[in-house]
């Protein structure tokens, strides 16, 4: 067994988090820090930025859908699969600064932390905290569910600084269950977002909801630049993909609407239920609720169908 003495340094066991001091003799195993490797005389091998402290949302679930373009709208989150009913937990310690119903993201608790950092937990089904609750990191806060505009259970959760949305995948690296090295220094979810640009994180910013066409642009371009799909591009700006583009001309990359489906469908010939919910991505319950019929109708062509509420939808945006 050997020791070491530093100024000060936080060990991970299997006992939990332990803080030892200057004064403290500290015994290191081979086997405790599980090949992790202690150098002493650089200061990059502590973490000591705000994220290092962060735990990994969503009991390390897999990602069901990433932050960016989605659908035509800008999806400002990252959704992480949960079975309902399982535990929430907090992030990191702070003030519970909302909690209750949110269109789109249902149930849904934010928390504010240091740093102006905020985040975000939506389709909650049960809230565990109030608005105005102190919370530590890792204490629980809600229960997972599917409310608000959900296909399924999943933790809809979102990071942001001083009012703007980042990319939570900037701090956390999901398929390692780990926060991302890059992280681990820094104070601010700008100056992690710099470091990883050249690094092909060009897209972890909210794009604009308008592009300004430049000189060389094409559809194809910019479809490639912003991940969008040309169709999209298209149906967002009434225009073919044949468009020729002009230089200072504006282009809609993604609705700011909640919902970017028609309020109504006019049934055509060979729809079904099935089909309409899986082309707008709606459940089959979800129309048949807003339209009082049962899924066992017989559709007509031509036949309106309510795919959205506009009383529902412009209710607790945020």
């Amino acid at each position: 067994m050997k020791t070491i003495q530093i100024f000060a340094i936080l060990l991970l066991t299997g006992a939990g988090l332990r803080c030892y001091s200057q004064q403290d003799t500290i015994p290191v195993y081979a086997n405790t820090l599980k090949n992790t490797v202690l150098d002493t005389t650089s200061h990059e091998a502590l973490s000591t930025g705000h994220f290092s402290e962060f735990l990994l949302p969503g009991n390390n679930g897999y990602i069901l859908s990433r932050f960016g373009p989605r659908w035509g709208r800008m999806h400002y989150g990252t959704d992480i699969r949960m079975h309902r009913g399982d535990t929430v937990v907090a992030v990191e310690s702070g003030t519970v600064v909302r909690s209750n119903w949110g269109t789109g993201f249902g149930r849904i608790i934010i928390i504010k932390h240091k740093n102006n950092i905020e985040t975000y937990y939506g389709h909650l089904s049960k809230f565990l905290k109030k608005k105005g609750e102190k919370v530590r990191q890792g204490e629980a806060i809600a229960l997972a569910g599917s409310t608000g505009n959900a296909r399924g259970p999943h933790l809809h959760f979102e990071i942001h600084e001083k009012g703007k949305a980042f990319d939570p995948e900037l701090v956390y690296d999901f398929k390692k269950n780990k926060i991302r090295d890059e992280a681990q220094q820094e104070e601010s979810l700008a100056a992690v977002r710099k470091k990883l640009r050249p690094e092909a994180y060009a897209n972890n910013i909210a794009i604009p909801e308008f592009y300004s066409v430049r000189n060389g642009d094409s559809l194809w371009k910019i479809s490639r630049r912003y991940k969008i799909s040309i169709s999209t591009i298209c149906r967002l700006n009434h225009i073919s993909e044949n468009k020729v583009l002009q230089i200072g001309q504006p282009l809609r990359l993604y609705s700011r609407e909640t919902n970017s489906n028609p309020e109504f469908y006019s049934v055509r010939k060979g729809d079904s239920l099935w089909e309409i919910s899986r082309r707008y991505k709606i459940s089959i319950n979800t129309i048949c609720r807003l339209n009082h019929i049962s899924e066992n109708k017989v559709l007509q062509i031509g036949q309106p169908l309510r795919l959205y509420s506009r009383k529902a939808n412009n209710k607790d945006k945020i």
